[in-house]
């Protein structure tokens, strides 16, 4: 009688210890509907457009198991870009505890400017790592700035994507920002060029055959020279750039107190 009193207490113990396993397993495995994901307050998307990208943020969401969340609003109602950023994010770590980005969104920050803002936390921070922010950059703003935010937002779900994958085959996105890589190019280039004039010059100063004259016109032979006509050749011009305001914000600690990536500016 005690042996199957035994028994029966192991069998509740091991079905109280599965119970509690497959428990475990459903509160990580989050799940989203579409309208938890694709917060669209601005009103920048249309209703099909936000639940096919809703929906497809959902889809990556629960495959890498991190939340990739679009949030827009018409005025910022938060201090800055970052910290709504930060907040929308960090509001999900309940059901993804190994968080993930967010793409936040105002058109108006108060001072008629139109800003975004990207955040990562946790293992969406590894991810996605500075790199990889500059990579969603390059592939999202350009549909910001021409105001095609369902472009921006389905390219924005794809790039994240494609870095979740890199970093869940354990290769991280490393490639250097074009920028960078002209920078660096450049910088050969110009000291190449300093190079090349000071041997130039050094050679110059050796050469003594040449007489100084006071006037171009002292060094052309007398009446060796006949002009018959003369026109204006157009050689260059000149373009002023305005910089556009750019957030580098970079490693951070939110206001719940976890440490997030980022970058943002304006479009």
């Amino acid at each position: 009688m005690n042996r199957l009193l035994g028994i029966k207490k192991r069998c509740v113990a091991g079905l109280a210890a599965l119970f509690v396993i497959m428990i475990t397993m459903v509160s990580v495995n989050a799940s989203y509907e579409w309208c938890e994901l694709m917060l669209d307050d601005a009103g920048v998307v249309t209703e099909e457009e936000a639940v096919e990208i809703g929906n497809r943020l959902s889809e990556i969401s629960e495959r890498y198991q991190m939340a990739v969340v679009i949030k827009t609003e018409p005025y910022l109602s938060g201090e800055s870009p970052e910290q709504m950023a930060d907040d929308i994010l960090d509001s999900y770590l309940d059901e993804s505890p190994f968080g993930g980005i967010s793409l936040y969104i105002c058109l108006d920050n108060g001072n008629s400017e139109r800003r975004y803002h990207f955040s990562t936390v946790r293992d969406g921070r590894l991810a996605i790592n500075d790199r990889g922010l500059s990579y969603l950059e390059d592939r999202v703003v350009p549909y910001l700035r021409d105001s095609d935010f369902a472009g921006a937002f389905n390219e924005f779900a794809d790039a994240t994507e494609e870095l979740y994958e890199l970093y869940e085959n354990g290769e991280p996105y490393n490639k250097i920002p074009t920028v960078t890589l002209v920078l660096v190019w450049g910088g050969v280039i110009a000291v190449t060029l300093l190079i090349s004039i000071s041997m130039l010059s050094a050679k110059m100063k050796k050469m003594k055959t040449a007489v100084h004259r006071n006037y171009a016109r002292e060094y052309m032979k007398k009446d060796s020279l006949n002009i018959t006509s003369s026109n204006d050749i157009f050689l260059y011009s000149v373009v002023t750039q305005t910089a556009i305001a750019k957030d580098d914000s970079g490693d951070h600690t939110s206001s719940s107190g976890e440490t997030h990536g980022g970058t943002g500016g304006s479009f």
